[in-house]
């Protein structure tokens, strides 16, 4: 078996941003991160994905700068500034319903992801919009509190990429 690499496929250049939606007993709230950017190689008649794209981890925005220093503090970003997703594979037809594998690591901890999607062509572009769940204690962190009351663990994550060659 041939390993395949990025030179086998026509190279792409992605960025994006990143929405979180953090829960707490009293409300729920949004943080932005418009960072996210990398280089990714696709094999469309393969389908095969590869690359790596990260997102600057001081960079989120809730619109709460309190809250935004608990962020960054809990990420540890002087020691972790980035998260990166290190990409394995695509499923699905593009344009349409994709699922997208890879492994991300986030606080020094790396994790199987599966990220669900659709992929709309726009001209030379492609579109992503998807997302997954996770938890805070699945990347080696606790959920912070807010006047007492724990933040829930379970976090919903959504991904708006665009990809040019």
């Amino acid at each position: 078996m041939v390993a395949w690499t990025l030179a086998d496929s026509t190279p792409y250049t992605l960025q994006g941003r990143v929405v979180y939606e953090g829960r707490a007993p009293l409300g729920s709230w949004k943080g932005e991160n418009p960072t996210l950017e990398g280089q990714v190689a696709w094999d469309k008649a393969t389908g095969a994905l590869r690359g790596r794209v990260c997102l600057d981890q001081r960079r989120w925005d809730s619109g709460e700068p309190l809250r935004d220093s608990h962020t960054r503090k809990l990420f540890e970003v002087d020691r972790y500034p980035q998260a990166c997703l290190e990409l394995e594979g695509l499923e699905g037809p593009v344009p349409g319903p994709v699922t997208i594998r890879g492994v991300l690591e986030i606080h020094g901890v790396k994790k199987p992801v599966r990220i669900s999607g659709e992929v709309q062509a726009q001209g030379k572009a492609l579109i992503f919009q998807g997302g997954f769940t996770t938890r805070i204690t699945d990347w080696g962190m606790t959920p912070p509190s807010l006047m007492g009351m724990r933040v829930r663990d379970e976090v919903q994550v959504q991904i708006w990429a665009e990809v040019r060659p």
